[in-house]
């Protein structure tokens, strides 16, 4: 998923950085969702951590299947 569509998605850069405690800018410059908070930016955006870093979560259950 692109990055424009997750910031999007989480309200936009302001926002969403306000949301995760980092700054504007720094959301706005980013290339991919930093590691710490791809699970954090997948509640406020309702965008599953597997669509947001297929590389980090494609081996693992869907959110669904966690208990």
């Amino acid at each position: 998923m692109d990055i424009k569509d997750i910031i999007s998605a989480g309200g936009g850069a302001s926002k969403l950085a306000r949301a995760v405690g980092r700054t504007p800018a720094s959301v706005a410059q980013w290339k991919r969702v930093p590691r710490e908070l791809i699970v954090k930016v997948a509640k406020i955006t309702g965008i599953p951590r597997e669509q947001i870093a297929p590389d980090v979560f494609a081996d693992l259950p869907t959110q669904k299947e966690d208990v």
